[in-house]
């Protein structure tokens, strides 16, 4: 996973993030349903975006101490300027990468955790930030997410007699996410997965739905241009339903765990 180029796509689509981002701002109203009702203090917010969940979370909290994580700085700039006057503290940077030196009653992350490189170990981390009996609020795009796509990738290099280049993300499943929570000492108190399913005029359509929010994990001139109308054409052939549209789907876990009281 290329990181910097990741925090290069989110940089560049940061002013197009909240006209686009709809699925984003749709998890993130389920997620904050999954927050009990009771007082949080200190908050760190990972992957903040343009602040989505942020509006959310305020809403519910009268908070003390709130930090805001994400990766772009043109996203932090953004989320500043949307949240002027609120007393939010600003962490730039690679969450994987950032020095913590705090503890917090409540760590959240909305469509954010697919990112990471090795969710197993950022959850241990995470655990160590967290005051005793404190919650991790999170929701995680899934296996089959984007399956659509990945079919028609591998069709493609199929027909062309090329080896299969993976081009989305390794996404966890569910068996994993939970399995890693245990063996880190959080309790699973809630959680729950929905798969959405959203319809495009056209693969090319979609691709820049995913590209104007600075998701795409993959560079198209990097994939090669054979490669892509190969894609487009297969993507039609495999997927195009009756209305003339094609499906992209998300698989979503929404989860709310709390360290061990231990």
């Amino acid at each position: 996973m290329n990181k910097g180029l990741i925090r290069d796509n989110f940089d560049k689509y940061a002013v197009n993030y909240d006209s686009e981002a709809k699925i984003q701002r749709d998890i993130a109203s389920e997620l904050i349903t999954l927050l009990p009702d009771r007082p949080y203090k200190n908050i760190l917010e990972i992957g903040v975006g343009t602040g989505f969940f942020t509006e959310e979370l305020l809403k519910k909290n009268e908070f003390s101490d709130f930090t805001a994580n994400d990766v772009s700085a043109n996203m932090i700039e953004t989320h500043k300027n949307k949240f002027f006057g609120r007393k939010i503290k600003y962490l730039t940077g690679n969450f994987e990468e950032a020095a913590i030196d705090n503890k917090y009653e409540l760590i959240a992350g909305s469509a954010v955790f697919q990112w990471f490189t090795d969710l197993n170990l950022e959850i241990k981390r995470i655990n160590k930030f967290l005051n005793i009996n404190g919650d991790l609020l999170f929701s995680i795009f899934t296996e089959g997410t984007f399956y659509e796509l990945d079919e028609s990738f591998r069709k493609s290099y199929e027909e062309l007699a090329l080896p299969y280049r993976r081009r989305i993300l390794n996404f966890y499943n569910f068996d994993e996410i939970t399995g890693f929570l245990k063996n880190n000492d959080f309790d699973v108190i809630k959680i729950s997965e929905k798969k959405i399913v959203i319809n495009f005029d056209n693969p090319l359509i979609f691709l820049h739905s995913i590209r104007d929010i600075g998701a795409a994990s993959f560079d198209s001139e990097k994939v090669g241009t054979v490669i892509m109308r190969k894609m487009i054409k297969n993507y039609k052939k495999l997927f195009l339903n009756k209305v003339g549209t094609i499906p992209a789907t998300y698989n979503v876990l929404y989860c709310l765990a709390r360290k061990k009281n231990d």
